[in-house]
């Protein structure tokens, strides 16, 4: 499943069963400290949903993936960094804030660069033609080497500032 604009998820408190399948499905992925996860469908008589079975093992491994889904065990932010369900841990209170300077962060940078090196992710990740992913690749970074994006980059480097992907949003 592709989405062309990324997806960050805020866990905060507890995320049983939809409330982690649908982090699941996000790009990045960071929870408060205080947060604790779950796929506990099977101890209340269900199966996972909404392709859980498909995000969580890509993203635990096979082997957790099924620890976590046939226990329904409740795991804190800690184990869930561990595991990688989550890219980082920060107080409560800084989790809204620092969701938010991520999405900035990456904002920052050309869109069309962004969609394209989400795509190559998404498209590649499970690829294991490792020769179709590099064709894939060397196709659409021909593209953004022609593309304005590049040349503001270039423009900027030799001038000593920082590139303006956004000239519409300048501030």
């Amino acid at each position: 499943m592709l989405r062309s604009k990324p997806l960050i998820a805020a866990i905060n408190g507890p995320a049983v069963g939809v409330g982690l399948t649908l982090p699941l499905a996000c790009d990045i992925r960071l929870a408060a400290e205080g947060a604790r996860l779950s796929a506990r469908f099977v101890r209340i008589g269900l199966t996972p949903e909404l392709g859980s079975t498909y995000f969580l093992p890509q993203i635990a491994g096979l082997g957790e993936a099924l620890r976590l889904i046939l226990t329904g065990r409740i795991i804190d932010a800690a184990e869930a960094y561990r595991l990688g369900i989550v890219s980082a841990v920060v107080a409560g209170e800084r989790l809204l804030d620092d969701a938010l300077a991520l999405a900035e962060e990456i904002a920052f940078n050309p869109t069309q660069q962004v969609r394209w090196a989400k795509q190559l992710v998404y498209n590649n990740a499970t690829n294991g033609n490792v020769r179709a992913v590099m064709l894939a690749e060397d196709e659409i970074f021909g593209n953004a080497a022609r593309s304005d994006a590049f040349a503001e980059a270039g423009r900027a480097f030799g001038e000593k500032r920082e590139p303006n992907f956004h000239p519409a949003h300048a501030k």
